[in-house]
């Protein structure tokens, strides 16, 4: 029974993060000017706007530092093998993935 907890915790903290990333991704676009069907282009989900494909670009662009980007692509592979394959994650990473979301959620607490 445990287990499955850390499979929620694990999943609710990874839509505070992937929430966190969409919301930048949607920023990128509004302030490079992005519109009409280019905007709608890239913020279709099926086309470009996945977790990886947004953690990739915005590191690339520097809006995710390296050491950011480096965990949200193994936060991203466990929440892929949990949806996709029913992997259970481990505690540690339920923490970690837990941890990364509480520091989203006090940096948008603090402005």
């Amino acid at each position: 029974m445990i287990s499955m907890e850390y499979s929620a915790a694990f999943l609710l903290s990874w839509y505070i993060i992937e929430h966190d990333l969409m919301v930048k991704w949607d920023k990128m676009l509004d302030n490079k000017g992005i519109t009409g069907k280019r905007k709608k282009k890239l913020r279709n989900h099926l086309l470009y706007k996945t977790a990886d494909r947004v953690i990739e670009i915005l590191n690339l662009l520097s809006k995710i530092p390296d050491d950011d980007y480096s965990e949200l692509m193994k936060l991203k592979d466990i929440r892929n093998d949990i949806v996709h394959n029913g992997k259970i994650p481990s505690k540690e990473d339920a923490e970690k993935c837990f941890d990364y979301a509480i520091d989203i959620i006090k940096k948008l607490m603090e402005r």
